[in-house]
Formats: C-alpha cells, sequence, structure tokens
C-alpha cells in the first residue's frame, strides 16, 4: 500500500467528499475508497482506448492491404472489417450491422462502410482561354 499526495482545487474537494460519503458513509477512509475507485476506473477506461486505437490500427492496415480486392469483388456492397480482417460483406446497412453485432459483437473498434471504386481524373481543356488585361498600359 503506498501514500499518494495531490493537490486539487476546492470545488473538486468538496465534490469529492460529499459522494464520498454519500457513498462509503461518515466512516474512516471514506475519501480512501472513493479515489480508490476513481483511480480503477480511470485506468480501466484508459486501458480500454488503448485496446480500441490498437484496434483501429488493426483494422486501417487491413483495409488498405485489401482495398483493391474489395473494390474488385463488392463494389456497392457495404463491408465489415473488425479485428484486423474482414468478416463480411452485405448489400444494406442494416444487414451489415446485424451481421457485425453477431459475428463481432465485443469488438472495440469496427470499419462499416460502402465500397465504391475511384474514379480516375481526367484532364483535358475546357475550349477557351482566359485573356489577361493590360496592366498599366503594359501587354
Amino acid at each position: 500500500m503506498g501514500i499518494i499526495k495531490a493537490n486539487i482545487d476546492e470545488d473538486l474537494r468538496r465534490k469529492l467528499w460529499e459522494k464520498a460519503f454519500k457513498k462509503f458513509g461518515y466512516s474512516k477512509g471514506a475519501i480512501s475508497m472513493a479515489i480508490k475507485e476513481a483511480v480503477q476506473r480511470w485506468v480501466q477506461e484508459d486501458e480500454k482506448s488503448d485496446e480500441a486505437e490498437s484496434e483501429r490500427i488493426l483494422n486501417n492496415n487491413a483495409y488498405l492491404k485489401l482495398k483493391e480486392r474489395l473494390e474488385r469483388e463488392y463494389n456497392g456492397q457495404y463491408v465489415l472489417i473488425a479485428k484486423g480482417d474482414f468478416i463480411a460483406a452485405a448489400k444494406t446497412f442494416d444487414e451489415i450491422v446485424k451481421i457485425a453485432n453477431t459475428k463481432v459483437p465485443n469488438a472495440k473498434h469496427r470499419l462499416i462502410f460502402k465500397v465504391t471504386q475511384e474514379e480516375k481524373r481526367r484532364r483535358g481543356r475546357l475550349g477557351w482561354r482566359i485573356r489577361r488585361k493590360s496592366i498599366a498600359g503594359t501587354t
């Protein structure tokens, strides 16, 4: 067991005391129990966000690897990528959401998107030119 000292503003300190005494009663150690619970929640949330971030990176990398195949095979369909892998494709958004909820309900991050092929940009002339006006007597 260790001791941690911290400075917090007066308003936050009052709220902490009120909440701690309501939840744990007016007993010795109520503040310590409240702070311990708050720190545990904060650490758990931070770990969850780390997991979600790593899954996000996995899913984005999987998309980059599968992009050409998806455009070839699933053009116009909705696709689900989760846990770093292609999971399924469906014709409607509602269908793919149902699949996501059944096949990967515990995924922290999912990619669901409609596949469309990128159109290559074409360059061409418009058939007219801009004529610049002379400035201060020069042409």
